[in-house]
């Protein structure tokens, strides 16, 4: 269901922060109900990634979300001295990719 899926990777953007142990939820249409239900979370931590959603290309196949990069630990901040700047910065950044079925609600890389 392509609604599911554009829903899921919304709730992917709101809940994956690294920093965030929270599971993500996305909504399940069923008839005209719209009920939330919780997501199988991220197997790792993982922040700031690129997140496509993949349109199945036959009768049958899911659609499926791929998460490609980021950064895989808490970013922490850095000040410049004698300034005024501050930003956070990446540690530690990924090049895996993972992808997501919705209607599974399973990740695999």
């Amino acid at each position: 269901n392509r609604s599911a899926a554009l829903a899921s990777l919304l709730a992917l953007g709101v809940a994956a922060p690294a920093a965030s142990a929270a599971a993500a939820s996305a909504p399940s249409f069923e008839g005209n109900a719209v009920e939330w239900r919780p997501l199988t979370p991220l197997p790792a931590p993982l922040s700031d990634f690129s997140a496509t959603l993949l349109a199945a290309t036959a009768a049958g196949e899911p659609d499926e979300i791929a998460i490609t990069g980021g950064c895989a630990a808490a970013q922490e901040l850095l000040c410049l001295e004698g300034d005024a700047s501050c930003f956070f910065v990446c540690p530690s950044a990924t090049n895996t990719t993972l992808m997501y079925d919705p209607a599974a609600d399973a990740w695999r890389e």
